[in-house]
């Protein structure tokens, strides 16, 4: 029995049972939606929706993201262990203190953990990329560890990021849905 439950357990994977929940959020909320699990390089996209609209933002499967400045990103700085996330804060903090004009207007890190994970959502309009904004929920394991950060993304102005709004509720329901399937 035991042998036939491992079996199953990792036949549950966060991406292929992810890869589910991305269509049928993304025919929710009609936006684009993006699945991102950690990799060796940071929150990884292993998936993503496109929308039906007629202007939609594109993303690609592979592009690893900032964890400061990114939706999905933020997930993974609330919820993993600070040694895993640390090298990256620092390399971005370091990028953006380099870059002219940059720095002064990011949030404390530790403000953006903990927001996230009071809020139990991440969302940023134009941190990552001018005119585009992302909300994004937690995908937890059977263990209870974060395994994956479900995202919404569009133009900003159409995406209603609030805590409370529509999308958020839509959002956190497939989360919920997906944690439960792992």
């Amino acid at each position: 029995a035991l042998t036939v439950g491992l079996a199953a357990l990792r036949r549950l994977d966060p991406v292929r049972q992810g890869r589910l929940t991305l269509r049928e959020l993304c025919d929710r909320v009609g936006e684009t939606t993006v699945l991102t699990v950690w990799a060796n390089k940071g929150p990884t996209i292993v998936g993503w929706e496109e929308s039906d609209r007629p202007v939609t933002v594109n993303v690609r499967v592979g592009s690893v993201l900032p964890v400061t400045t990114s939706a999905n990103g933020q997930i993974f700085l609330a919820w993993l262990p600070r040694a895993l996330t640390a090298p990256l804060v620092e390399a971005e903090t370091a990028a953006r203190a380099a870059a002219p004009g940059t720095g002064a207007d990011a949030a404390p890190v530790d403000a953006i953990a903990e927001r996230t994970r009071r809020e139990g959502l991440a969302r940023v309009d134009g941190d990552l990329q001018p005119g585009i904004a992302a909300i994004a929920c937690p995908v937890f394991g059977h263990d209870g560890r974060l395994q994956a950060a479900l995202c919404v993304v569009a133009a900003s102005g159409s995406l209603d990021i609030s805590a409370s709004g529509p999308v958020a509720a839509a959002l956190r329901q497939a989360a919920a849905g997906l944690t439960a399937r792992l």
